[in-house]
């Protein structure tokens, strides 16, 4: 017997695990850099260069850039730019990773520190975290059905539909934009370059007919020094719209969009705005180019009907089942939440301005509870200030504000796959005084919740003749009857008893009372025993007994417990209703029987009888109740009464 059986595209984290080092470096200042005053900003980046998986660890070299702008007091600029960038190789451990595993590696700088030994000698301190996961793309094989659907050769089953969401497009790709930026008419000629940043706001991914929209802003820092005698230092800020699109073969709107992407950098201690000439020749352009590395996971949700069960009429069928599980779409959501805090500044004097402020956001710690997911984390934010003083009017600072949110997500469990992505949407610092700032954030949280759903699959089916010494040896219905009997019977026998002494007692009401009594335990009794008779036909055969092949139209007979469940009901309710009429006929039988006196024939047999009597009426209601029962069983050769 063949199975027809469908692949299920999906991804799962095989190992994920993070690890923490520090740098230490002393640096000395190139010959052509002048002697240093004082430190203004710095920031560092780490740069992934080569991952080389091995057995239960996974090797990796990379570099950490950095970027230093300080004060100098000898002629010329009073700002310098320094740059550069310091190897590192690292050993995670990982256990159970392979060499022939696909391991992804992405790394922060959690803190970057830079102090001033001499005017020409600084120190680097880093702290730098690793996060290293393997993830695996697999099909899992469910059965659909079976081959042929030969309904003649004895083999029913039931088939039960299920959600699935699968694995459609998965992919990396860079998306690259390019720019030319020129600067408003009042500002004056680019010298050089001292400071930029580019960052990404509000990005949004939207799958389309054979292409993947992008949309978002691009913000623009630049802090340069013009052209001319006094060699000013100018800043310019600007935001630019993302748009664009990415060519995506097998994309679909309806598709579920699971995207990460990181704004790939330019070699350590490079600009990422260059100068570029007018139409005129002067230097007034910033040429901008940024490149997107995205990691594409796009879903797609669909009902499959699954084999469950299967069993057969005819001939045993042996289904031979493994432990799998499919993943189901929780949900999709995005929160936000927005975060207002004053901080006082490191700074030595008093601030006039506010030039520029950037920070980033990160999850520091994550729970699941019963309301969704709850986290933890900061905002790291730089601010560069002009101070009073005239050798040094700009200085940065740092801080750092925590956060706390709660991001809804119902039904979530601890087993269930939810990656947290954040991202900072919208960043204001004013200057509140000389010491104090304001500080406004919205930040923008979004996850994809996939629950794993375990069950039995079907994986192959074996089919042989029933053994007649198997089938011999199965107990037969008089213990299940008779435990019917032990159940209902008293209580049914006790109303006859009360039904004969109202009567003796020429009592209409008693006689009555009784008689509803006697009716109501009696259905009690035939639900009791067809019930047995039901289970001990299924017990002892495939197939259905005559009384019972009525429900095989209506429902899917099936020996397991699911299949089993579902016939019973309709089965004993139709069964027993026909057998507690047959019963509350030989009741009224009887009591007309009892009032009259006279002799009351039965098309079943010639059993009358005259009752004046408890125990006479007793003995006749019995021998009326056991001949129905009598007859009932004859109907179920496997059921027999002794």
């Amino acid at each position: 017997m063949e199975l027809i059986k469908r692949n299920i595209h999906m991804d799962r984290v095989k190992r994920s695990t993070v690890m923490q080092f520090t740098m230490e470096e002393d640096l000395n200042l190139p010959e052509d850099k002048p002697d240093i005053s004082t430190l203004n900003l710095e920031k560092g980046e780490v740069v992934i260069e080569e991952i080389c998986p091995g057995t239960d660890e996974v090797t990796v070299r990379g570099k950490l850039g950095y970027a230093i702008l300080y004060h100098t007091r000898e002629s010329g600029s009073s700002l310098v730019l320094l740059g550069g960038a310091l190897p590192f190789e690292e050993r995670i451990r990982m256990e159970g990773v392979l060499p022939s595993d696909t391991v992804t590696v992405e790394g922060t700088v959690e803190d970057f520190t830079v102090t001033m030994i001499n005017s020409r000698k600084l120190s680097l301190q880093a702290l730098i975290l690793l996060s290293a996961r393997i993830e695996e793309i697999y099909d899992e094989e469910l059965p659909v059905g079976i081959q042929g659907e030969d309904t003649e050769a004895g083999v029913e089953y039931r088939i039960a539909p299920m959600e699935v969401t699968q694995l459609a497009i998965c992919k990396n790709d860079i998306f690259r934009k390019k720019e030319e930026i020129p600067l408003p008419s009042s500002y004056p000629n680019i010298y050089q370059i001292l400071w930029s940043n580019i960052s990404l706001r509000d990005v949004e991914f939207k799958p389309q007919e054979e292409k993947l929209a992008i949309q978002g802003d691009i913000q623009i820092f630049v802090l340069y020094e013009a052209e001319g005698e006094d060699r000013a230092i100018r800043s310019y800020e600007t935001t630019l719209p993302l748009n664009g699109s990415l060519e995506c073969q097998g994309c679909r709107e309806n598709l579920l969009p699971d995207i990460r992407y990181t704004l790939l950098r330019q070699e350590p201690g490079q600009q990422t705005l260059t100068i570029q000439p007018d139409l005129d020749g002067e230097e007034r352009i910033l040429g901008m180019e940024c490149a997107l590395e995205l990691n594409i996971r796009l879903y797609e949700e669909e009902q499959i009907d699954i084999l469950r069960d299967i069993y057969g009429v005819k001939n045993e069928v042996i289904p031979d089942t493994r432990q799998t599980s499919v993943r189901q779409l929780l949900t999709r959501i995005t929160g936000k939440t927005k975060i207002t805090d004053h901080a006082g500044t490191n700074i030595d004097g008093p601030i006039l301005q506010i030039l520029h402020s950037e920070g980033t956001a990160s999850i520091d710690h994550r729970d699941i509870t019963e309301d969704g997911i709850r986290l933890q984390g900061s905002i790291d934010l730089t601010v560069l200030c002009i101070t009073e003083k005239d050798e040094t009017p700009y200085v940065s600072t740092r801080i750092q504000i925590p956060y706390e949110y709660l991001l809804s997500v119902p039904g979530i469990g601890d087993t269930d796959q939810a990656e947290v992505h954040c991202e900072m949407e919208q960043l204001q610092v004013n200057l509140i005084d000389k010491e104090e700032v304001d500080v406004k954030a919205v930040l923008s949280f979004s996850t994809t919740v996939m629950k794993s759903t375990e069950f039995m699959a079907i994986e192959e089916v074996t089919e042989q003749e029933i053994d007649s010494a198997v089938l011999a040896e199965l107990p037969s219905a008089v213990i299940r009857v008779a435990s019917a009997f032990a159940s209902s019977s008293a209580f049914f026998f006790a109303s006859a008893s009360a039904l004969a002494c109202a009567a003796a007692f020429a009592s209409a009401a008693a006689l009555a009372a009784a008689a509803a009594l006697a009716c109501a335990s009696a259905s009690a009794f035939a639900r009791e025993y067809a019930f047995a008779a039901f289970v001990t036909s299924s017990d002892v055969s495939t197939v259905p007994t005559e009384a019972f092949r009525l429900e095989e139209s209506t429902a899917t007979g099936c020996s397991s417990a699911a299949a089993f469940a579902a016939v019973t009901a309709l089965t004993v309710m139709t069964a027993a209703i026909s057998l507690a009429a047959s019963f509350r006929k030989e009741i009224d039988i009887c009591v007309t029987l009892l009032i009259s006196g006279e002799n009351v024939p039965d098309h079943r047999g010639p059993v009358t009888a005259k009752c004046r009597s408890v125990f006479g009426f007793v003995t006749v209601l019995s021998v009326f109740c056991f001949r129905t029962v009598t007859y009932y069983t004859s109907r179920f050769p496997v059921c027999q009464i002794l």
